[in-house]
């Protein structure tokens, strides 16, 4: 039961962040850019999803308390979610297709 409970809230969070992104872009980057696209939540999802890869792995690789293994095992958990995360957007959401 708990891990119905944590993909329910897993994937609220999901479109919760989709349309966050979404209503940010429309609130600051549309008005500047006039030729910047309107995103949808699928597409902010994936936005998110690359800026989260890109800062979340930089930001592990500067943790200085653990030893190396502990930091290389935990990219790769950190990797692993993120292609599952990927795969799910791909195969749900139609992003990439």
């Amino acid at each position: 039961m708990a891990i119905v409970i944590f993909f329910a809230f897993w994937l609220l969070n999901m479109l919760v962040a989709g349309a966050t992104i979404d209503t940010l872009w429309a609130w600051f980057v549309e008005p500047v850019f006039a030729g910047a696209p309107k995103l949808t939540i699928g597409t902010s999802l994936g936005l998110g999803l690359i800026v989260g890869y890109l800062t979340q792995s930089a930001a592990a690789l500067q943790n200085n308390d653990d030893d190396s293994a502990a930091i290389g095992g935990r990219l790769v958990l950190y990797y692993v979610v993120i292609w599952v995360t990927a795969l799910i957007y791909h195969f749900f959401f139609g992003i990439g297709a």
